[in-house]
């Protein structure tokens, strides 16, 4: 019987080794960046696109607050969030309509969405988050956004110009169509009927020419 206890325990343990041994495969294979934080915020786990995402080696960010991943300016108030999200954890997504910073070591500033979710283990609670850069992305949308102002303000300009051309010919074509009315109606005894018919055609033209402007 103590064989087979044995025997059982070490396959017990053979299963978790493998278990947890595929789970941080698959957390080192994520396109996101993951880590995982204290009830104090220290950094107990994260994996490599972390690294990846803010230039930090994993040693320098084992152990440490969180608030390092985040601009000065931000920490404080991050500091009042993880608080309060202790209070009452649930899934979310930061940075969804809103902006939302990352630091990299270098100083630069990312845009991040983070998503959140918590964890109670037999150690304590953790705060789970995955980061994904929308550097790129925002960087995309901007200059798309660019794009789009520009060519609104190109049609405003080109529809400000096309009334402006339309009011310059306007004036003087209303000038030469009544000058052209009044000479076929009048003093006819002094025309001809080519005289008359030509001013008649005047006439029509500028009506027409009136009516694309």
């Amino acid at each position: 019987a103590y064989i087979l206890d044995i025997t059982e325990r070490q396959k017990a343990e053979q299963e978790l080794k493998e278990s947890e041994s595929k789970a941080n495969a698959l957390l080192e294979s994520s396109p996101a960046g993951i880590l995982a934080a204290d009830a104090n915020g220290r950094i107990v786990f994260l994996n490599s696109m972390m690294e990846s995402l803010f230039g930090y080696s994993r040693d320098e960010m084992m152990g440490r607050d969180v608030e390092m991943l985040i601009p000065t300016q931000f920490r404080a108030r991050h500091v009042n969030f993880r608080a309060e999200f202790l209070k009452k954890p649930k899934v979310r997504v930061m940075g969804t309509g809103r902006e939302l910073k990352g630091r990299h070591k270098n100083g630069q500033e990312l845009d991040i969405e983070v998503g959140l979710s918590f964890i109670q283990t037999a150690g304590g609670p953790l705060v789970m988050a995955f980061v994904t850069d929308i550097s790129t992305r925002k960087r995309v949308e901007q200059e798309l956004m660019n794009t789009k102002e520009a060519a609104e303000d190109a049609n405003r300009a080109k529809s400000q110009f096309l009334a402006n051309m339309s009011h310059e010919i306007r004036t003087p074509m209303n000038a030469i169509m009544g000058i052209s009315q009044a000479l076929s109606k009048h003093n006819t005894e002094n025309l001809t009927l080519t005289q008359i018919e030509g001013f008649v055609r005047i006439h029509e033209a500028g009506q027409r020419l009136l009516q694309l402007v």
